[in-house]
């Protein structure tokens, strides 16, 4: 689980068997993380070991990490795959789909030059088509976008 948070998905994984890791930037997370009993690390540990997983999911983070940094990020998730492993991007604020977020005329015209989703917390919107290119360039196989339960969200899965 890269950018677990405080754990809550990992700790569900957990429970139900599943031998599962997790990493977050914020060592505040991870510490909350380890009080639930997960293997829990910072983000650069787990980039920086030699590990390799069958999975690796990023649930409602990827839009943090800024558009010009994506494509590094996914090429060393790509090298921490096995030979048949999936990344798995859930809940990733669309781009295309920003219609829907019902915005002033400003703010549709301001996210066509600075795609940002929450300027606040330095939230990007995904570009499905860019982040496709990007996975095939880093050797994944295939990348899938796949609607979401929320209507201006999309998840993706990368084949390796």
């Amino acid at each position: 689980d890269y950018g677990c948070g405080f754990g809550e998905i990992s700790w569900f994984f957990s429970r139900e068997g599943y031998n599962i890791e997790c990493c977050d930037i914020s060592s505040y997370c991870i510490e909350r993380a380890k009080t639930l009993g997960l293997n829990a690390c910072l983000c650069s540990e787990l980039i920086n070991s030699s590990k390799k997983y069958d999975i690796i999911f990023i649930n409602n983070a990827f839009f943090y990490v800024h558009p010009e940094y994506r494509k590094n990020l996914l090429t060393i998730i790509h090298s921490k795959l096995n030979p048949s492993g999936k990344l798995y991007i859930f809940d990733e604020p669309d781009y295309t789909k920003r219609k829907l977020l019902n915005m002033s005329k400003l703010r549709y015209i301001i996210t066509s030059l600075f795609p940002v989703y929450q300027q606040e917390m330095a939230g990007f919107f995904n570009k499905p088509k860019e982040t496709q290119t990007y996975g095939l360039s880093c050797g994944f196989k295939n990348v899938q976008v796949i609607d979401s339960w929320c209507a201006y969200r999309s998840h993706f899965i990368f084949y390796k």
